[in-house]
């Protein structure tokens, strides 16, 4: 279960007899007769405040929020790179997880497919995150253990790559099977992920049609991230994610040495590395406008967008990163190649349906829920941002890491350069 479950709001859990508030935190007392369940609910469809109260996923252990209000308009305010105006309109309903992918989640999908004989095409397990390789496991393949952290289920991954991120997105899609067909297609057809000789890339650019969980559009994560139905100024959008014009307060919660102050997790570091090691969802009073946390800070998160910089093809993230520059603007926007580990990198997932592993119907506001270590390559990733530093001042941001074999923690190797940009 996610970090998000712990958090004081109710939530909704679907199974058995309908939906029902959950008993306790981080599911405890759950229990569920098989993977197959059945709930009808009505959906709360009036206002972001309203549908603040997630929905709890039982597959792929998340909780899910939805956003409503289609055919939004476009955001259109200030932009001095142009990678945001025109974009955040979404004409459909969709559903947001409330965080991003856990330690504890990776690792039942990475235990699945990287204790093989073979290695897996493009997958590649995490840089940082709350697990390590378990040394008593003596194959086939790399088993993975949790570490001896506080909560280390519940911690972020970091330096995920596209591809992977497209894998577990099948995976769900397919039910959690262990065979390799379950993680080749479904959102993404795996057999689409090349690399040409000239750096560019080929890869499916946006899910397949019927994919129940996948890397959310640009647009999407625009919408959920910083748009507002009830905020009557610059048509519903906000500069940042905690839904308003100011950004957050960056530093580390009280469990790791911060005064109660902090916000979110980006803009500052700990020693050994530490600032990797804070809980998901360690901020629960700066969600985004319609409930999501951690969208400033923790992980990088990938998404569909495709940036064209220089003659080459990217794809686009956003939000800023444990460790990381504070650049949580709307216009701020972040690029990485789908294979590469050069980053900060993470998932939250978008999805169709609360509870996409089963069928559903949809009529108005009534939603039927039917129950049915590896060799490390030197990369870089480029990052637009405005600063929130040093007043919005644009910048460009080249981060380039050198990762050994099985690096530790310790001696993570990285430099940051920074100039001004040229637009």
């Amino acid at each position: 279960m996610n970090a998000s479950a712990g958090s004081a709001a109710a939530r909704t859990v679907l199974g058995p007899g309908g939906p029902r508030p959950d008993a306790g935190s981080r599911g405890a007392g759950v229990r569920w007769p098989g993977r197959f369940t059945w709930a009808i609910g009505i959906a709360a469809l009036a206002t972001p405040t309203a549908l603040a109260q997630p929905t709890f996923d039982p597959l792929s252990g998340l909780e899910f929020i939805r956003i409503t209000h289609p055919n939004n308009p476009a955001y259109s305010g200030f932009d001095p790179f142009g990678y945001t105006t025109g974009r955040g309109s979404v004409g459909y309903e969709y559903f947001m997880a409330r965080t991003e992918v856990s330690t504890g989640q990776w690792l039942e999908f990475f235990n699945t497919f990287l204790t093989r004989e073979q290695q897996v095409p493009w997958l590649r397990a995490p840089l940082d995150w709350g697990a390590e390789v378990d040394p008593t496991y003596t194959g086939p393949g790399t088993r993975h253990r949790l570490r001896s952290i506080p909560d280390a289920a519940n911690v972020g991954a970091y330096a995920v790559t596209w591809r992977t991120a497209a894998m577990y997105c099948n995976w769900l899609h397919n039910g959690k099977g262990s065979d390799l067909a379950s993680i080749q297609s479904g959102a993404y057809d795996v057999s689409s992920f090349t690399n040409l000789p000239d750096g560019q890339w080929t890869d499916q650019l946006t899910r397949s049609a019927g994919a129940r969980y996948w890397i959310p559009s640009l647009d999407e994560w625009l919408k959920a991230a910083h748009w507002d139905p009830s905020n009557p100024s610059n048509n519903g959008w906000w500069t940042y994610a905690n839904g308003s014009e100011s950004p957050a307060t960056y530093g580390p919660p009280p469990s790791f040495g911060g005064d109660g102050t902090g916000q979110a997790n980006a803009g500052f570091s700990l020693p050994n590395f530490a600032h990797y090691d804070i809980p998901l969802g360690s901020y629960p009073l700066t969600p985004s406008i319609w409930g999501l946390q951690d969208l400033m800070g923790m992980g990088n998160e990938l998404t569909e967008g495709v940036l064209h910089i220089n003659n080459q093809m990217f794809r686009a993230t956003r939000g800023s990163s444990a460790g990381g520059v504070a650049s949580d603007r709307v216009t701020s926007v972040g690029s990485v190649f789908p294979y590469s580990q050069a980053g900060d990198f993470n998932l939250r997932i978008a999805s169709v349906v609360p509870c996409p592993s089963s069928g559903v119907l949809v009529f108005g506001s009534l939603c039927v829920f039917l129950g049915a270590t590896r060799k490390r390559r030197t990369s870089h990733a480029v990052q637009h941002h405005s600063s929130d530093a040093d007043g919005g001042g644009a910048q460009f941001l080249l981060v380039l890491r050198a990762r050994s074999h099985r690096p530790s923690r310790s001696r993570r190797a990285r430099s940051v350069a920074t100039q001004t940009a040229g637009r």
